[in-house]
């Protein structure tokens, strides 16, 4: 590589030059860091996350219902309340669970005669 003699083109000269370059653009870069640093508590940034589930309102009523009937006896609820499969959240008299049991047992022995009858008929 040639150099002129040019006493303003010497390799000191373009040294120096770029040298006072790159002193600045790292001035320049490290105030931009600076400030940056000195902004981090004063920046906000919304933070949002997604899930699936249901949203209610404390104010709304949750229907609970039952297959059988029957007089509670026993209440185990509260408002929010976590529970697990398997949780005695009520009791039921069972007064009422064995009229009906004998109500159906009586149906499903007049059901039956019916069937017989009616397999006599043919």
């Amino acid at each position: 590589m040639t150099f002129s003699q040019d006493p303003i083109n010497t390799l000191e000269n373009l040294i120096a030059k770029n040298k006072t370059k790159s002193i600045s653009i790292y001035l320049v870069l490290v105030l931009a860091v600076l400030v940056f640093l000195a902004l981090l508590p004063i920046i906000k940034i919304e933070i949002s996350s997604q899930s699936r589930g249901i949203v209610c309102s404390t104010t709304d009523n949750v229907p609970l219902t039952t297959l059988v009937n029957g007089k509670v006896t026993f209440v185990k609820l509260k408002n929010n309340q976590v529970v697990q499969q398997g949780d005695t959240l009520i009791r039921l008299t069972q007064e009422n669970l064995d009229t009906e049991k004998a109500t159906n047992q009586e149906l499903l022995i007049d059901l039956q005669d019916r069937i017989r009858d009616l397999s006599l008929l043919w």
